[in-house]
């Protein structure tokens, strides 16, 4: 069984202090959509394998 790919987010940010909010906004966004990727994955998983 061939390896599967390992996939790498990048993420760059600039600004000064007022950039503050709108970073932390994106950063709580971002983890949630990744929570809520890993919890729909092990949920296929699951109910399919490693298929």
């Amino acid at each position: 069984m061939a390896a599967r790919p390992v996939f790498y987010i990048g993420l760059n940010m600039a600004g000064a202090v007022s950039a503050g909010a709108y970073t932390a906004d994106v950063m709580d966004f971002l983890i949630d959509s990744l929570d809520t990727w890993y919890a729909e994955r092990e949920r296929q998983r699951e109910r399919f394998g490693d298929d």
